[in-house]
């Protein structure tokens, strides 16, 4: 995944302003991932394009952070340093290279050892992609030593963000009329509750009989939202040096565990009738429909209607997709949570402000309500979890291992 963002001077208090499209701006700002080659290749196809056109560039994200020594000559902002974006801005406008790598460390419990902080401050200024979403994290980086992952050299070791900068965070937002978080999907053991995750197809020393496993994982839990990827061998990781599965039999599993993800339908005929409160937060990808999720966190298409954005409504379905359900609305309810204000403009910087008093929710109420709730989520999460654990530690004990993927 390779994010564009492009900056170009104005009247900003900063001095600069995200622009609309990448040709507008006089710098840009790459931001890279890691995890496999092609966003790798992505990058470097950005970095080129830029040069081609006389633009200046500033690469951040967990590629230059991973293998800072693969840009020489150009900036870096490191995943601990992006508050100093500006800083970095300004230097390279002047033609200078600066590279910004250095990891954050913040206090520890009860004045102990400095610990990794979790990373750029909550508090920061962003803009919202979607004025109504947030996503706030409570860490960064990771306990594990994944043999395949390459984002770990990135990232690092597991930082935690004070509990205090997350509260603080979520009033914000909350008084900023942002209405969807991802805590609030911690509810009880709904039924079609949507669950995602990955499939590598391929990796070092996975036999047959092991993919067979893996398909049959698929068979079982129905995945809806599904990503299947051959495996890359990351530089510097030590599945890197382990023997690769035969190219022919890598790209054949990943077409067996696509063929099967396709095979199966998870929105069926008899939902076709039935009523849902939806909240409607963003738009289709070909722009022509709202797109609402349940408590099952599904996503469910409605008319495209201006008074329906960022409210719950009941809406009843109406037809079924392999990744969607469409809907008619059957009336429309006023928000949940009466204390939300309107979200900021399309484009508003979000952060830096302080919160009067009276616009911030109640949010220990929010936290006790998720806190009563979320207990028999936790145990069919922890199912699949023990499952997969399972699945991998009979792999390390039978095949002498001395690293789990």
């Amino acid at each position: 995944m390779l994010t564009l963002c492009s900056i170009c001077i104005s009247r900003a208090p900063s001095g600069y302003h995200i622009t609309n499209t990448a040709e507008e701006a006089a710098l840009w700002v790459l931001n890279s991932c890691t995890v496999k080659n092609p966003s790798e290749q992505s990058l470097q196809g950005a970095i080129q394009k830029a040069k081609d056109s006389d633009r200046r560039v500033v690469i951040a994200g967990c590629v230059s952070q991973g293998a800072p020594g693969t840009y020489q000559g150009y900036s870096i902002v490191g995943v601990q340093q992006i508050d100093r974006i500006v800083e970095v801005v300004e230097e390279t406008l002047k033609g200078h290279s600066v590279r910004l790598l250095k990891e954050k460390k913040q206090d520890g419990s009860d004045g102990g050892k400095k610990t990794r902080a979790g990373g750029a401050a909550l508090s920061l200024p962003k803009i919202r992609k979607n004025p109504l979403i947030e996503i706030v994290p409570i860490s960064t980086g990771c306990l594990n030593q994944c043999t395949y992952c390459k984002t770990k050299h990135a990232r690092g070791e597991l930082g935690s963000y004070p509990l205090e900068e997350i509260v603080n965070r979520v009033e914000e937002v909350l008084a900023e009329g942002v209405v969807e978080e991802l805590a609030s999907y911690l509810i009880d053991n709904v039924p079609h509750m949507t669950v995602s995750t990955d499939i590598i197809c391929g990796f070092p020393t996975e036999t047959a009989e092991e993919f067979e496993e893996t398909l049959d994982l698929i068979k079982k839990y129905k995945f809806p939202v599904l990503n299947i990827s051959k495996f890359y061998p990351r530089p510097g990781t030590p599945a890197a040096n382990m023997k690769k599965v035969n190219t022919l039999e890598c790209k054949q599993r990943s077409r067996a565990a696509t063929i099967l993800f396709n095979s199966y339908q998870i929105y069926t005929p008899e939902r076709i009738g039935l009523e849902y409160m939806v909240l409607v937060t963003d738009v289709s990808s070909d722009g022509n429909y709202w797109v609402a999720h349940n408590q099952s966190f599904e996503q469910i298409l409605i008319p495209k209607l201006d008074q329906y954005l960022g409210k719950y409504i009941r809406v009843q379905i109406t037809e079924i997709g392999k990744f969607y359900m469409k809907a008619d609305v059957l009336e429309e309810s006023v928000e949940k949570a009466p204390y939300v204000p309107p979200p900021l403009p399309f484009g508003q910087v979000s952060g830096g402000q302080k919160t009067p008093k009276t616009q911030k929710p109640q949010l220990g109420q929010v936290v006790q309500e998720i806190k009563s709730k979320q207990k028999s989520l936790y145990v069919a999460v922890a199912a699949v979890a023990v499952y997969v654990l399972i699945k991998f530690v009979r792999r390390y004990l039978t095949s002498g291992s001395s690293a789990l993927t």
